[in-house]
């Protein structure tokens, strides 16, 4: 049992290496539509997605922030990258800075519970 990224799952699952239980996102994937979530067949309100973002020193002027977002934005709105990146089983979101400081503030909160509920000791 492994728990892997979609785009890394799908050829093996397709190939039939890999039988797929469960998404972990909070919603079906398109790239895996018969493949119930986490919430639907085991744990309710389970969401563990993964993401990715772009991170710069705290101090970065805000001009410089906004001209990355913007940027970032563009490149993830074009259709052959919207569809590249769909077709592996991401979704695209180029969220503003706002947005993301809330979905990172959210997950180290939740992911901070889960390491206290579960007694994991704290590395160095």
């Amino acid at each position: 049992m492994a728990i892997v990224p979609i785009a890394t799952a799908v050829p093996l699952i397709e190939g039939g290496q890999l039988r797929a239980l469960a998404i972990n996102s909070a919603q079906r994937s398109p790239v895996l539509p018969s493949v119930p979530t986490v919430a639907e067949d085991a744990i309710p309100g389970f969401e563990a997605s993964g993401w990715q973002g772009y991170f710069v020193p705290a101090r970065t002027p805000g001009d410089i922030v906004t001209l990355i977002q913007r940027e970032a934005a563009k490149a993830l709105a074009a259709p052959d990258l919207q569809a590249r990146l769909k077709a592996i089983g991401n979704e695209p979101v180029g969220s503003t800075p706002e947005e993301f400081a809330g979905k990172f503030r959210d997950d180290l909160a939740k992911f901070a519970r889960v390491v206290k509920d579960a007694q994991i000791p704290l590395q160095d």
